[in-house]
């Protein structure tokens, strides 16, 4: 059964190149009795090349050129077999000849122009399209092919006047324009790039993807107002387009109008068409000034966001680390450790994490589950003062008072000796080991480090221990 449908495809090919290469040449004139060996041998040596016999294939129509010299299907046929066999030579020799003896065939011409191409002869086979295009004027392929060649020879000009042609024969559209487009901005010609584009959506008003396209254009070349009118008429024929709404949340950060920014903003993040990425990038910048006070008034509106953010993409980590920042500026630490925790699932690669994870814990007085969690962090960060600071921090709520001045004492000894705090929390240790005079020389260092502590100020003064 294979066998048959191997002979039938042969067949088929066969009845092809026949009809289709030989055929046109059997056209011109009526086949004498003398030309039917020809013939025989055409088919055979086609047969033979289908089956991959390529020396024999290329013997046969050799022997058809002595008898038959301007046998154009026969050169194309050699031009065919010596191009699969790289032998480029070879082959542009007989697919020239292929074209001489037969000018507009569009098979003859397009293997002799691609060989032309590969040797980077543009402008002759732009020469072949040319020809080809005034003789077919109705092949919309042969345009292209033509300006296509043209534009790889630097001749963008011409290019540019072929699609003209093709666009006056067949009308406007998005495939011509587009390229008539970028062959203007190759050229510095930026107005009549722009003119392309609003030509374009004048025939297709409601495609938004032009009227983007135009926007971006202008934004590129920053005439903002020009960008903003445009991403503006692209929501009004589609408000959920999520570039426009995306480009008008960059327009209301860069000109402060953060009221705006918010409600731009809202849009975006209620719908599923704007990417994760564009999301988190239009967000950070609000977090990162909200955690310094500078949004108390728009307090609302940014938890909202940042609950709806999260609600959309609730495995994504960084959406889970920016709504625990905002839980945590909000000093809902439960609610941020739940998000933190979320985020540390996916990411425990993330220092800022962990010490988010195990100041929740501290301000929630979970200190089983700090102890826990420090000795993980340790663990994965061991060069890291806080990993040991928070173990300290959670042994010493334990009364492991011992073992608390030891992990403390690591920290100070890897960088801590820096931070207040744990120098306070060491002289805290130290006053639970009965160490008074050790204790109060350290807490009088954390206040030399910037601690403003009034309860720290009260220890130093009355040698106690307060919380």
């Amino acid at each position: 059964m294979f066998f048959l449908r191997i002979i039938y495809c042969i067949s088929l090919i066969l009845l092809f190149s026949i009809t289709v290469l030989w055929g046109q040449n059997a056209s011109k004139k009526r086949l004498k009795e003398s030309d039917i060996n020809i013939e025989k041998l055409f088919i055979e040596a086609t047969r033979e090349k289908i089956l991959g016999n390529t020396d024999e294939a290329i013997a046969l129509y050799l022997e058809i050129l002595k008898k038959d010299q301007e046998n154009a299907a026969v050169n194309y046929e050699l031009a065919r077999i010596y191009k699969s066999q790289k032998q480029f030579d070879k082959a542009i020799i007989n697919a020239q000849e292929a074209v001489v003896l037969d000018q507009f065939n569009v098979y003859y011409n397009k293997l002799y122009a691609n060989l032309l191409e590969q040797e980077a002869n543009y402008m002759k086979a732009s020469d072949l399209y040319e020809l080809l295009v005034k003789e077919y004027p109705d092949s919309e392929k042969l345009y292209f092919e033509w300006a296509s060649l043209l534009s790889r020879n630097n001749q963008d000009e011409k290019a540019i006047k072929v699609y003209n042609s093709l666009e006056k024969r067949m009308g406007i559209s998005a495939v011509v324009t587009m390229r008539k487009y970028k062959l203007y901005l190759a050229l510095n010609k930026d107005k009549k790039a722009a003119m392309e584009l609003e030509k374009l959506i004048h025939q297709f008003p409601q495609e938004c993807d032009y009227i983007i396209r135009l926007a971006n254009f202008y934004a590129k070349r920053k005439e903002m107002d020009k960008a903003k009118e445009w991403y503006q008429k692209a929501l009004n024929v589609d408000p959920n387009n999520a570039p426009a709404n995306l480009a008008m949340v960059e327009f209301y950060m860069q000109t402060g109008d953060t009221t705006r920014y918010l409600q731009a903003l809202n849009s975006v993040f209620e719908s599923s068409n704007y990417s994760i990425k564009s999301k988190l990038n239009a967000f950070k910048p609000l977090v990162q000034r909200f955690v310094k006070d500078e949004l108390i008034k728009h307090e609302e509106s940014i938890v909202n966001l940042s609950l709806k953010l999260l609600n959309n993409h609730p495995s994504n980590t960084k959406a889970n680390l920016m709504r625990g920042d905002v839980l945590f500026h909000k000093s809902q630490f439960f609610k941020a450790l739940k998000a933190y925790s979320n985020a540390l699932g996916t990411n425990k690669n993330n220092l800022h994490l962990w010490q988010r994870v195990l100041e929740c814990l501290l301000k929630t007085n979970n200190y089983i589950d700090l102890q826990k969690t420090s000795k993980e962090m340790v663990e994965l960060f061991p060069s890291q003062a806080s990993s040991y600071y928070y173990h300290g921090v959670a042994l010493f709520y334990q009364k492991k008072y011992q073992l608390s001045a030891k992990e403390l004492k690591q920290s100070l000894n890897i960088g801590g000796s820096e931070n207040a705090e744990t120098l306070e929390r060491f002289g805290d240790v130290q006053f639970m080991l009965g160490e008074i005079e050790i204790a109060v020389s350290y807490w009088k260092k954390s206040l030399e480090k910037g601690s403003s502590s009034t309860v720290l100020q009260r220890k130093i003064s009355t040698k106690q221990l307060y919380e």
